[in-house]
């Protein structure tokens, strides 16, 4: 036995070299050899007392895994261009021998064990070596598949269920990972089989789990091997356009059966991979997490058949059932497992996170595929206050100033997603609010154009109070926004672009928000915000902003419930310009001290005036009527009337350009330097048409 240990040691030293082997191919198969492996595979807990049997089965077993181990490398050698071709050569031949003496039937036997080490090894082992097969030897290990699909089929009464799903998931991968693996003709060899009895197994599966109780451990292990496959075959259909069964029933049928056990009894991480594994296919993006570079997702050549709108409107007829409510959300998880201290205490953001971003994509799927009607406003709406309804539920201890900050509250750690959000409520808003003023539909006046912004503002979904709080919690620097320009790994640049192009069709608007922004900052703390509770209601007339929001949807011709709200303010309302004072509660991004000092100064001649779409004055004029300007004193006179007329913008709407106009002036820097990834010509010109917007506005007020 020693000596066997010895010649491992020294064929894992070769191999690691990757250096030739000095004896024949023969000898080096014999010693990888795994023959009359159960007297070794007994359980050392039932061992006899005897010391020489325990230490016995123990070098056994470590033999065994180690023999595993050797497997894998010498498979990864053999398949790596980089190895010296004689030297793949030798290598291949010694696998070609293992296989002769049926090493794939011994591999499947030991996956069987009850040794978890070794059944999960050697479960590696058979997908290396099946995977090997399909790439070198251009075959389907048969011996393999049938073992799949006798897996399948006996279920539940098959005690190989995790080896089996666990050597499909890693074939699966590998497949992903290699070009040279996708062909069709290999997927359809390998997959078709499948096709009826990978179905039938799903099926029994969700219905085993949900309808029967069994040990929490297995079922636990079942379901999230079994989510992780769901998702390869996911992968597999958006990312090859693989047209098979297998992949559209997982898709169509498949995960939103899944939903339904949400509301089992399972544990807490089963129930958070069904959320994540929904999020990521709503995003087209499944798979990303165990790919080493994510491939670019292309697009479903069938329009009739979208499968990410059929997925969302199961979601979403299970959101209006009220599915929202049965989603658990834990505690905050520590980075190392331990215990979390105060100041880390709050849900999952996480979860939080993937429930709000998979009920939104598909909100969004179902937005801009439908035809204009008057029942698409009110699903939205209906939707976002489920949404929101479970949000508070779970933010008892947040306190948020309205409904739009839950965006900036829940992603304050995933800008990704963060940006997807903002990307999504955008497209929305823009598609809801064309057909809020379609005239076939509604009536355009004055009162109903400023209802349906009060209604974004409660669904939160307002794009202007987003993108103020996104730039918020980055202190108003652009080299943050910079970053997000650069970066490749979220949509920014696609959002950026939208958002500008609607600021500059709905510039009254967001001069409107910024002064709501800057008279919540001055009121009192009552008024401008109160914490959300697990036990009121949204919409609930004891928060501020309830009553703030709703001077939106007054008609500019009776003012007096503005101003008489007004006069209830009891202290100065001058604004201040410290860090201190700065409006709302909720975290920053990062840590930048001020976005003040920044070198980057825009003057005239960069930003030259262009010619607003709407008279500035005739903004100014309805701002004054509707009583949202500042003034020094919490009064309204004749006399205070004129000074508000003279009154600065507000202090969000000048950070804020200001911070455009350094956006502006750092991309042309670097585009001028040729140092920027890609032409950012029609960025640039949207961020001059804004800076110019504001300019022309700041003339026209002073």
């Amino acid at each position: 036995m020693e000596d066997t240990v010895l010649a491992l040691r020294e064929l894992h030293r070769k191999l690691l070299l990757s250096s030739p082997l000095d004896i024949d191919v023969q000898q080096y198969a014999t010693l990888l050899t795994l023959q009359n492996l159960e007297p070794t595979l007994i359980r050392l807990d039932e061992c006899s007392v005897d010391v020489e049997n325990v230490q016995s089965a123990r070098c056994l077993r470590d033999i065994t895994a180690l023999q595993l181990c050797l497997m894998q490398t010498l498979i990864t050698k053999a398949e790596n261009p980089m190895t010296e071709h004689n030297v793949r050569c030798q290598y291949t031949r010694v696998l070609e021998r293992l296989q002769q003496t049926g090493v794939d039937a011994a591999l499947i036997s030991l996956s069987l064990n009850c040794d978890k080490v070794l059944s999960h090894l050697s479960s590696k082992c058979l997908s290396c070596l099946v995977l090997f097969q399909l790439r070198c030897q251009f075959e389907v290990n048969d011996l393999w598949l049938q073992y799949c699909l006798k897996t399948l089929c006996e279920y539940p009464k098959s005690p190989a269920l995790v080896p089996c799903l666990t050597s499909l998931l890693l074939v699966c991968k590998g497949i992903l990972r290699d070009q040279n693996l996708q062909q069709a003709a290999t997927l359809l060899h390998l997959l078709k089989p499948l096709d009826k009895v990978f179905g039938e197994f799903c099926s029994s599966i969700i219905y085993q789990h949900c309808s029967t109780p069994c040990q929490q451990l297995d079922s636990d292990i079942h379901l999230s091997c079994f989510l992780d496959l769901l998702e390869v075959l996911v992968a597999l259909k958006t990312k090859l356009k693989l047209n098979l069964p297998l992949c559209e029933q997982v898709l169509l049928i498949t995960l939103p059966q899944t939903l339904s056990l949400i509301s089992s009894s399972f544990s807490y991480f089963v129930k958070k991979q069904i959320i994540l594994v929904l999020k990521r296919c709503l995003l087209n993006k499944a798979g990303e997490h165990f790919l080493p570079s994510l491939l670019p997702v292309p697009q479903i050549s069938n329009p009739q058949v979208d499968y990410v709108s059929a997925l969302g409107e199961v979601l979403l007829s299970a959101v209006r059932q009220g599915w929202l409510l049965q989603v658990p959300v834990s505690e905050r998880c520590s980075s190392f497992g331990g215990a979390n201290e105060t100041s880390e205490c709050g849900p999952d953001l996480v979860t939080l996170g993937a429930v709000c971003l998979s009920v939104l994509k598909a909100l969004e799927a179902q937005v801009l595929l439908s035809a204009p009607s008057n029942n698409l406003t009110v699903d939205l709406q209906i939707s976002m206050e489920h949404l929101l309804v479970f949000l508070k539920l779970h933010l008892g201890n947040e306190k948020l100033m309205h409904h739009c900050e839950w965006v900036s509250v829940i992603f304050i750690e995933q800008d990704d997603d963060m940006l997807e959000v903002a990307m999504s409520l955008l497209k929305m808003y823009i598609k809801c609010h064309r057909h809020w003023f379609n005239p076939p539909f509604v009536h355009e006046s004055e009162d109903e154009k400023r209802s349906w912004n009060g209604q974004s503002h409660q669904s939160g979904s307002d794009p202007h109070c987003i993108f103020l709080l996104l730039l918020k919690n980055v202190a108003f620097d652009a080299s943050v926004l910079l970053d997000f320009l650069i970066s490749s790994e979220t949509c920014f640049l696609e959002y950026l672009v939208r958002y500008l192009k609607h600021l500059r069709d709905d510039w009254s608007q967001f001069s409107f928000t910024c002064t709501l922004f800057e008279k919540l900052s001055v009121q009192q703390p009552s008024i401008c915000s109160s914490p959300y509770t697990g036990g009121e209601k949204l919409g609930n007339e004891s928060s501020g902003l309830s009553h703030t929001f709703t001077y939106i949807a007054i008609s500019a011709n009776n003012p007096t419930t503005v101003t008489e709200e007004k006069n209830k303010c009891s202290g100065p309302s001058n604004i201040s310009s410290s860090k201190g004072q700065r409006m709302g509660t909720i975290r920053s991004l990062v840590d930048y001290d001020s976005s003040d000092d920044s070198e980057l100064e825009c003057t005239d001649k960069q930003f030259p005036a262009l010619t607003c779409s709407q008279d500035a004055n005739s903004i100014d004029t309805k701002m004054g009527k509707l009583n949202l300007r500042v003034s020094p004193v919490c009064q309204s006179t004749p006399a205070h009337a004129k000074v508000r007329d003279k009154m600065p913008l507000p202090e969000m709407q000048v950070k804020t350009v200001k911070c455009l106009e350094e956006l502006y002036q750092a991309v042309s820097r670097l585009h001028g330097k040729k140092l920027f990834p890609y032409n950012p010509s029609a960025l640039l010109r949207l961020l001059a048409l804004v800076c110019s917007l504001n300019k022309t506005t700041s003339t026209s007020s002073s």
